[in-house]
């Protein structure tokens, strides 16, 4: 009887810290004051790989704008350049004050139902050069 008491406060703590981590997780992705590496960790707290783009949005929100980039690629580390495989990807863009998250789908030919990676981003402000003669 012991055993069994143990095992369920032992899944009952368990249950409970994970509610913890997710709680702890969407006030990070929720906060102002959060950078976006901060919301790119969140994510992968809150959000599982495999996961479709709707219950993505169910966690996260609908504010994402979803974006497809698509074209031919280059490898420009090497002499001469060379061609590489076609890219083909579908992601939702968040944006917040001064950067992001981008969230990669896959496979982009079913219009990218399954979360694959999440990725930070930052904004840098354009400032012009002043040329004085």
């Amino acid at each position: 009887m012991r055993h069994i008491i143990a095992i369920w406060l032992l899944a009952f703590l368990l249950v409970g810290c994970e509610d913890y981590r997710q709680g702890t997780a969407l006030r990070v992705w929720r906060s102002p004051s959060s950078t976006s590496e901060q919301r790119a960790h969140a994510v992968s707290e809150l959000v599982k790989i495999g996961a479709s783009r709707q219950t993505v949005e169910g966690v996260l929100g609908t504010n994402g704008v979803w974006s497809r980039f698509h074209g031919s690629s280059t490898d420009i580390t090497v002499t001469p350049s060379r061609q590489l495989p076609d890219v083909d990807y579908w992601f939702l863009d968040y944006r917040f004050s001064g950067g992001g998250v981008n969230l990669f789908f896959d496979p982009p030919t079913s219009f990218g139902d399954r979360f694959v990676r999440v990725e930070p981003y930052y904004e840098v402000p354009f400032q012009p050069q002043m040329h004085h003669e």
